[in-house]
């Protein structure tokens, strides 16, 4: 008899253990510490950072079956939707946010924006869109941008598409403007394509919304005589000159040649052939200069003073720098602005070195031509120049006139 009870109490220590183990792994474990994260949260983050989206996703995973975590939860939810989206996973977002945060939560914007997408690669574009206008109006938020496009993405999926462009147009972005451009030509309005990303690309205050929307422009309009009208090529100078006095001859370049057929020279106006001209200069190609400054020079007296000024920095950068003075001479004397002011500002910057009454009469010179528009940094040097010299009462005066422009 004994073997038999031993036996069976063996079955039972078994079963019992096998069943503490089971409900062991499967256990809820209550963790109220709120500032240090669950192990499960802690290794997805570990696994995100890695790039192994598949084990972050399955650690986040883990910590909604086994944990209950008030202060963790959300966050876990919103990173493991964000990285499914950023993997092009759009459909799978509802899976792990399957309902909107609390509104006082923080990340309860962006779980709205993220359950939009989710809705909208499920196919239901009523509620992707009404997610998506709810987050793209709330104050404050940094992916008000994106949330507009996700919108204007479902009501044309709803087959709203006009309003889908006023959601758009509403939505002062490159990016907007570059969907809205691409909506308007997927349904026809070719013309109304062009107008939106022409004035974008025109109107762009940093450099890579300008190549962004450039490469918009040439990708919807192949013709390089359809991107601009006739009436928006005197702003596409003034563009092109912002860009170059800020710096990037490159994209000054690049904003030039978008509406030129192979940026043919002669199709250039005086004010595009000036700009191209400079920008090719400061770019080191001189030798594709010739072509511009003629163009320039068969224009109005203003374009032909800044082509016989390029000219003269054209012969500095060649070696050949009689010319340069010479040439700087001669727009001093008989050029009109601005062109005289910086010839006058270049033979005042070639004269610095050792103390020189020359040096200093070049930067008055140059101060009384300019006036109002002097730059500050010329009036400084005129007041070091004046110092140099021991002329102390006009180099107070000199430093008197840039601290009052500063």
């Amino acid at each position: 008899m004994r073997r038999p009870v031993a036996l069976t109490a063996a079955l039972l220590v078994l079963a019992a253990a096998g069943i503490g183990a089971v409900w062991f792994a499967k256990r809820t474990v209550r963790w109220n510490d709120a500032r240090t994260m669950p192990p499960p949260l802690a290794a997805a983050v570990r696994a995100y950072a890695k790039g192994d989206a598949p084990a972050g996703l399955e650690s986040v995973r883990e910590l909604l079956r086994r944990y209950r975590a008030p202060a963790w939860e959300a966050r876990a939810r919103v990173l493991a939707a964000t990285h499914l989206a950023r993997d092009g996973r759009d459909r799978d977002i509802l899976d792990v946010l399957p309902k909107d945060l609390a509104a006082d939560d923080p990340l309860a914007t962006h779980a709205m924006l993220l359950r939009a997408r989710g809705w909208l690669a499920r196919g239901a574009a009523d509620r992707a869109a009404a997610l998506a206008a709810r987050a793209a109006s709330s104050p404050g938020f940094p992916g008000a941008g994106e949330a507009s496009l996700t919108r204007a993405q479902a009501l044309e999926a709803g087959g709203a598409w006009p309003q889908a462009l006023l959601a758009l147009d509403a939505a002062p972005s490159a990016a907007a403007a570059i969907e809205a451009g691409r909506l308007a030509a997927r349904h026809g309005e070719r013309e109304g394509a062009r107008r939106r990303v022409a004035a974008a690309l025109l109107g762009a205050t940093a450099t890579d919304d300008v190549d962004r929307l450039r490469e918009a422009i040439e990708e919807l309009f192949p013709d390089p005589s359809t991107r601009l009208k006739p009436s928006e090529r005197p702003q596409l100078a003034e563009r092109a000159r912002h860009w170059l006095d800020e710096g990037r001859a490159k994209t000054a370049l690049d904003l030039l040649r978008l509406v030129r057929p192979a940026a043919a020279p002669s199709a250039a106006t005086p004010a595009e052939a000036l700009v191209e001209a400079e920008a090719l200069l400061k770019l080191g190609r001189v030798s594709e200069m010739g072509a511009f400054l003629a163009r320039a020079r068969q224009a109005d007296p203003g374009a032909a003073d800044g082509a016989h000024y390029l000219e003269a920095r054209r012969a500095a950068v060649t070696g050949n720098l009689a010319a340069y003075r010479a040439g700087l001479n001669t727009v001093a004397l008989r050029a009109a602005a601005p062109w005289r002011e910086r010839a006058l500002l270049d033979l005042a910057r070639a004269g610095e070195g050792a103390p020189k009454a020359m040096t200093l009469q070049a930067y008055q010179r140059y101060r009384l031509a300019a006036g109002e528009r002097a730059d500050p940094l010329a009036l400084l040097r005129e007041g070091w120049a004046a110092y140099d010299l021991g002329r102390y009462a006009e180099a107070d005066a000199a430093f008197a006139r840039t601290l009052a422009r500063s």
